[in-house]
């Protein structure tokens, strides 16, 4: 397995996707296959059980014990994640936010948006 090298950003298909680099909306790693279940004991590997949401994907609540939260933005903060932005400022952004993630995201539709 090539992920984890943090230096290299080798991700599920090299391109960091799944390792250092998550998209606003990671379909392209919950349809790789990828997102598996990691038994630390033996270190054997098996898709979750039951198989992830493809709507389980942007800024929602997440669970370290959950294998199907490694591709959305969560935090262990009880109500969203702290978020640097371009500016090198930092905001928390509410769970509510994930309707514009795609357009905090990106540069390319100039949207002006309202964060919650």
């Amino acid at each position: 397995m090539n992920l984890g090298w943090w230096f290299a950003g080798w991700g599920y298909n090299g391109t960091g996707t799944g390792d250092v680099v998550l998209g606003s909306r990671e379909i392209y790693y919950y349809n790789s296959g990828y997102v598996v279940n990691l038994n630390t004991a033996t270190g054997a590997t098996s898709a979750p059980n039951p198989p992830c949401n493809p709507n389980n994907v942007g800024l929602q609540p997440g669970s370290v014990l959950n294998p199907c939260d490694e591709y959305h933005y969560w935090s262990n903060h009880p109500n969203g994640c702290n978020f640097l932005m371009a500016d090198g400022s930092v905001h928390f952004l509410d769970y509510s936010a994930n309707s514009i993630l795609p357009a905090l995201a990106t540069r390319a539709g100039s949207e002006a948006v309202t964060v919650p």
